[in-house]
């Protein structure tokens, strides 16, 4: 695969994750122990850099560095290198790795995913622009543990042609949000894979309590609603 050198300042997508119930994740376990599950997590994300070479990801020529990520504790923040399709198709991979991955390791995630001018500066460590407050706050209103678009990414979305590989990704659902359900573009799991998803979500219940619940309820809920 090809590296391409990056704009700093450019039109790009991004998507901003949380790790929920990190503060009780920290308290109810040893410092190894987290710090096992954060690293485990952050070495299958840069793993995603080199998704390019899988076969049946041949066909959209992704560059080494199509996109890029940055971490600040229980945070993780995807950077495309651009605004085209190859960079649509990788920021939606990054997002959908790191849900099931972090999922199937006992860590319950949402995020938010946005779209335009971005300054990605790695060097400088100097990361700014609208859409990643617009992904932050999206994301923050979102009680499941999934990854919501807003309506800049959907804008964007419509200018590409219909692809299988994003429709197996995206679909539209009256999502649960702080502020009651409204219909927004959430990631899911392919068709075929749901059944697990749904019972790593299950296992999540042994490890909390009340309100956190919640967003395992929604999203099992939501995971059953998918059509065939």
């Amino acid at each position: 695969m090809a590296e391409v050198k990056w704009n700093i300042t450019d039109k790009r997508f991004v998507a901003f994750f949380d790790i929920l119930g990190f503060k009780d994740l920290v308290a109810n376990n040893t410092h190894k122990a987290v710090l096992e599950k954060l690293d485990s997590l952050k070495k299958t994300i840069l793993r995603f850099e080199n998704l390019g070479e899988e076969k049946r990801l041949e066909a959209y020529k992704l560059d080494k560095n199509q996109s890029k990520s940055v971490t600040f504790s229980d945070s993780i923040i995807f950077f495309s290198k651009g605004e085209t399709f190859k960079d649509l198709v990788k920021i939606l991979l990054d997002s959908y790795g790191t849900i099931k991955f972090a999922i199937e390791k006992g860590l319950a995630i949402k995020g938010g995913i946005s779209f335009g001018e971005i300054t990605v500066d790695f060097e400088q460590s100097l990361f700014f622009g609208q859409p990643i407050i617009d992904a932050y706050l999206l994301h923050e209103e979102l009680q499941m543990i999934t990854a919501i678009m807003d309506n800049n990414f959907e804008v964007k979305l419509k200018t590409f042609d219909t692809d299988t590989l994003i429709t197996n990704m995206i679909i539209d659902y009256k999502a649960n949000l702080k502020s009651g359900r409204i219909t927004h573009k959430l990631m899911k799991p392919f068709r075929k894979n749901i059944p697990t998803r749904i019972q790593s979500l299950t296992k999540l219940y042994d490890l909390t309590s009340g309100r956190p619940r919640l967003y395992i309820d929604n999203t099992i809920e939501f995971l059953k609603s998918i059509p065939e």
